[in-house]
């Protein structure tokens, strides 16, 4: 099939960057070939998204995601687009029907985006850069029908259909099943594709999977299950396995595990996440993850493995689960780094389990710890921002922790916890809640319960706000 992706090319005249010319591009993707109402992702009946750049417009096709698990506490409908561009774009956004516009928020804030409503449905506002990943908010009304926009990079290095070693998905609707892959091979689902599959390879090495196409898990057979019913799994020894830019809708358990060594996950997307077990990503020892956007009803990135980096994501947090989850069962895992992280909300309706909170663990046996998280910013929610746990009796420790710049606004904290006698020796250096430094537990509602020690608040920067 015809892969029908429009593309425009021009260079920016008077433009200089590196000492050289700017070639300015914008790639937007249509609507599946076969794309109908009967799909769980389909044309969104709320949303109109077009992109502008150089005073050439083009329509990004938007799809709406329907929820598997009807909650009347949240948004039971979600609609997003994707277009990948160099240089600048301005995004117009329409909503069809609701009351008229009177505010209209990009998250996360951190961007500084300030969209301008320039019709009584329509907002506009400018991208200075590739790679953001937002929710566009009108009105304050997370809870009836969000829109969530990414503008990714340009893609590189795209494989053809033919290639050797290539499992191509061209444009179309795609009943593919289990997708069954080789050590050295590439998986590219083109933009445009929408590919009803999932999935689960043991040790491979060497593997890319890519492209700016749909993987949904909605014909996954045996219902929802968790780590048995995860959309893409690479499990065992693997070694250099790298998944980048696909959108995951629609999964039955964990979105994209890749277990082994030195994987790479690079700007996924994950949403549609309507029901636990739904988690977000899961490296092991050496893994990078970057620049995901990831909303989950489950732990949205589970550290699991050591030396593990992970930066510049943005997550939702639906109502279960952990935004940075350290541990269900026994985790040895040492020396994570995890930075320039946005939260953009959290829906935790039931806020006492130790399950929920910003920087969790739960039940943690082994050992872990050299962990370092900074320059974390939460947009706004409520729950435990802190809850740390080890089983009673048990020999866990957790141990040289530093937390710098976390910033949390706009947030109701329920009691969060540091509890058990082997977590020791946790920094939180420049914590700031709702505009204040805290440098006591108390100012945080977070209890030091059962032998924890060692727990220090402390401010480095200036006080001035």
């Amino acid at each position: 099939m015809t892969e029908k992706i429009f593309r425009w090319r021009w260079l920016v005249l008077g433009c200089v960057l590196c000492g050289g010319g700017v070639r300015a591009e914008v790639v937007v993707y249509p609507a599946p070939p076969g794309l109908a109402e009967g799909q769980q992702g389909r044309a969104s009946r709320a949303w109109e998204v077009k992109v502008t750049q150089n005073g050439k417009t083009s329509d990004s096709f938007v799809y709406e995601i329907p929820a598997d698990k009807k909650i009347d506490t949240r948004h039971n409908v979600c609609s997003f687009t994707t277009f990948s561009f160099a240089g600048a774009a301005a995004v117009t956004v329409k909503r069809r029907g609701g009351e008229p516009v009177r505010s209209a928020g990009v998250y996360p804030l951190s961007y500084g985006i300030k969209p301008e409503i320039i019709g009584p449905d329509t907002v506009r506002f400018g991208l200075d850069r590739p790679g953001r990943k937002m929710a566009v908010i009108i009105n304050d009304d997370w809870d009836a029908h969000p829109l969530l926009v990414f503008g990714d990079e340009l893609e590189k290095d795209v494989p053809r259909q033919g290639e050797p070693n290539v499992v191509y998905f061209g444009p179309g609707v795609h009943e593919a099943g289990q997708i069954r892959l080789e050590s050295g091979q590439t998986l590219y689902l083109a933009g445009g594709a929408y590919v009803k599959g999932w999935v689960k390879e043991n040790d491979l090495r060497d593997v890319r999977v890519g492209g700016r196409g749909i993987l949904s898990a909605e014909s996954r057979p045996g219902g929802r299950g968790g780590v048995n019913k995860q959309t893409m799994a690479f499990d065992g020894n693997g070694a250099n396995i790298v998944v980048e830019g696909l959108t995951f809708i629609q999964q039955q358990g964990f979105a994209c595990t890749v277990r082994g060594e030195g994987h790479v996950v690079r700007g996924v997307k994950i949403i549609g996440n309507w029901h636990p077990t739904t988690d977000g990503v899961v490296v092991g020892n050496g893994g990078l993850v970057e620049d995901c956007f990831i909303k989950a009803d489950d732990d949205s990135i589970k550290l699991y493995g050591s030396n593990v980096t992970v930066r510049r994501c943005v997550i939702w947090q639906m109502e279960n689960g952990g935004v940075l989850q350290h541990g269900w069962t026994r985790q040895n895992a040492a020396g994570n780094h995890v930075y320039d992280m946005d939260i953009i909300r959290t829906e935790w309706t039931t806020t006492g389990r130790d399950a929920r909170g910003v920087i969790s663990s739960v039940g943690l046996n082994g050992s872990g710890g050299n962990h370092v998280f900074e320059d974390i910013r939460v947009d706004g929610g409520g729950g435990r921002i802190i809850s740390m746990n080890t089983k009673r009796g048990s020999n866990a420790t957790w141990s040289n922790v530093v937390i710098r710049n976390l910033t949390v606004n706009n947030w109701n904290p329920v009691e969060g916890q540091i509890s058990g006698s082997g977590i020791q020796g946790i920094t939180f250096e420049n914590f700031k809640l709702n505009g204040q430094y805290v440098t006591d537990p108390n100012q945080a509602n977070l209890k030091i319960l059962n032998g924890a020690s060692d727990i220090r608040f402390v401010v480095t920067r200036s006080r001035e706000r």
